[in-house]
């Protein structure tokens, strides 16, 4: 998957997983997720990752995960209920040192 740019998925998943494969070797670099689904229900799950810090931008729908990076592949599993028939979501990733802060958005204004 391509780093740094929004990955989008519409209407007909309802189990579909992506690889993120994890090339660097520096330990002060952790992994940075931000999912975005249109339904609460769709749900981003992990195999094989320590997940750090999660939270969630309620005003903007964002989800953001911190990944402790421990040298290896993460794998990510998103999954929907059957009754939901078109359910969307936008998620990207990309790589941030330990003590800095992720981008903080203000939709309809600017980010940080």
């Amino acid at each position: 998957m391509p780093v740094n740019q929004f990955i989008m998925g519409y209407r007909a998943f309802n189990n579909i997983n992506y690889l993120i494969k994890n090339t660097i070797t520096d330990n002060n670099i952790d992994i940075i997720i931000e999912f975005s689904p249109n339904y609460k229900d769709i749900k981003l799950n992990f195999t094989n990752s320590k997940i750090v810090t999660y939270k969630e931008d309620i005003i903007n729908g964002i989800q953001k995960y911190r990944i402790y990076n421990n040298n290896t592949d993460i794998f990510l599993n998103i999954s929907k209920p059957e009754g939901i028939l078109n359910g969307n979501y936008l998620f990207r990733y990309y790589f941030l040192k330990n003590d800095d802060d992720e981008y903080e958005y203000k939709f309809d204004q600017y980010f940080i």
